[in-house]
């Protein structure tokens, strides 16, 4: 149940989120009735992909944005199955894009959601210029050349923010940068929670 703080209060995303109090209630019979006389007309929905796809490079996964944007926990997963949608949600995705593009997310999943992102090939936000994301013929940086080793997760990895979403080639630069510097595989371990010795043949591969 949300608090009367809550900035969704008083509207139809409070609803949704489970307030049932007259102003939310009638948040939520005011939008319904406006999308019956003014429904939206629909846009093409690649932008929208592209867009969730790159958040979930990020750990973002479908339930996460949904209740981030105040909806439902399966709205984000409808989206990904449309071929258009209404220009409303594609404005609410481009906002939460805005807003989540540069922020890893800290869920108890995300690393999972990150890897399985990966592994379908999406590519993250940094792959994308913001004027490319709904040209439906362009294409990510990332497939263009594909990387196994993000600089970028491993200097912020490196610079203590332990618990990001990495793979198991960036876990064996960490390592490699970390042990090359004279530090203790201990002390490495004691901070990220890795097994490092899981990695170190790794590292190996990755020098050479």
């Amino acid at each position: 149940m949300i608090t009367l703080d809550d900035p969704r209060h008083g509207t139809n995303p409070g609803y949704i989120a489970g307030c049932r109090e007259d102003c939310c209630r009638t948040a939520h019979r005011d939008e319904g009735r406006d999308r019956r006389r003014h429904p939206s007309p629909l846009t093409p929905a690649i932008g929208v992909h592209r867009r969730i796809q790159a958040l979930h490079r990020l750990g973002w996964s479908g339930t996460a944005l949904s209740k981030h944007a105040g909806h439902t926990q399966f709205w984000v997963q409808q989206i990904l199955k449309q071929d258009r949608v209404t220009q409303a949600t594609a404005a609410k995705i481009v906002a939460l894009y805005d807003e989540l593009s540069m922020t890893w997310c800290t869920d108890t999943w995300a690393s999972r959601t990150a890897a399985a992102a990966r592994a379908r090939g999406w590519a993250p936000p940094l792959a994308w210029d913001d004027e490319d994301l709904d040209n439906p013929d362009a294409t990510p940086y990332a497939s263009q050349e594909p990387i196994d080793i993000d600089d970028v997760v491993v200097d912020r990895v490196l610079a203590g923010e332990w618990h990001l979403p990495t793979t198991k080639a960036e876990r064996a630069e960490v390592c490699r940068r970390w042990y090359a510097t004279g530090r203790s595989l201990t002390d490495l371990s004691r901070l990220t929670g890795w097994k490092p010795e899981r990695y170190f043949r790794a590292c190996d591969e990755v020098a050479a």
